[in-house]
């Protein structure tokens, strides 16, 4: 189990990490797109980023934690909730400022991925009473979805964009 859990974490801090580096890149740093984001605040992105992270070694501790807690969620998959959560947090903090337009799609998909993780989570135990086998089934779900983060953060290839953009009629595309 420590080992799926290691995975995941692993995989979620370098797409968060890498996924934050390209959002400071866009919003503040490279000439061409920081334009576009007239209103924005460096110290509120920066600290929310700072409090993200933070998270992050919060949830380092649990990688090893076994214990449950009601309905068979572990310590583990509950930092896991927060971190894919934050993005909501960080949005709504965001929301007067421009950067909330570089923020929605990712909140959008992280709150779906948690949706879906728990889904599969509460199904798999209802199926088979085993806390493990449906943590181990969230696991599945969230890394498929930073497999796709991967993607789109390493090839520059907007993967998820493109997903919702197949599913939206075209009047409905604007902002992606």
């Amino acid at each position: 189990m420590e080992a799926f859990r290691l995975i995941i974490f692993l995989m979620t801090i370098t797409c968060f990490y890498f996924g934050s580096a390209v959002f400071f890149d866009k919003v503040y740093l490279n000439e061409k797109t920081a334009s576009r984001f007239q209103k924005k605040s460096y110290g509120l992105d920066y600290v929310l980023g700072m409090v993200h992270f933070l998270v992050f070694f919060a949830w380092s501790l649990t990688l090893a934690d076994h214990s449950r807690f009601r309905w068979g969620l572990s310590p583990f998959l509950l930092f896991m909730s927060a971190i894919l959560l934050y993005d909501v947090v960080w949005f709504v903090a965001s929301i007067r400022f421009d950067t909330m337009q570089e923020l929605k799609l990712w909140t959008f998909f992280c709150v779906v991925v948690l949706f879906l993780t728990g889904v599969g989570f509460f199904l798999v135990r209802g199926l088979s009473s085993n806390d493990v086998v449906a943590e181990e089934i969230s696991f599945v779900v969230v890394g498929l979805y930073l497999l796709g983060d991967f993607v789109e953060l390493f090839t520059d290839r907007p993967f998820f964009s493109e997903l919702v953009r197949m599913v939206l009629p075209k009047n409905q595309q604007d902002g992606l």
